[in-house]
């Protein structure tokens, strides 16, 4: 399994921060001078991504997803 880009790492850790997928998007790709409504698409894109998305949301400090009990 690939793991995950620089940019997607960045981009995850700033939506875990507290950012919009927007603005992480933003700050984590070059957006200059892209239309507001493609920085929406590859934001969602990103956001629909697994591994990103377990990044952003679902892992906790140890990289274990939170939420569940470790056997």
């Amino acid at each position: 399994m690939r793991s995950l880009t620089a940019k997607q790492d960045t981009h995850a850790r700033n939506v875990a921060s507290g950012m919009t997928q927007t603005g992480a998007y933003s700050a984590s790709y070059d957006a200059i001078g892209m239309h507001q409504e493609m920085v929406y698409i590859e934001a969602s894109r990103l956001a629909a991504n697994p591994k990103i998305a377990l990044r952003s949301y679902g892992s906790n400090r140890y990289g274990r997803p939170s939420g569940g009990r470790r056997i």
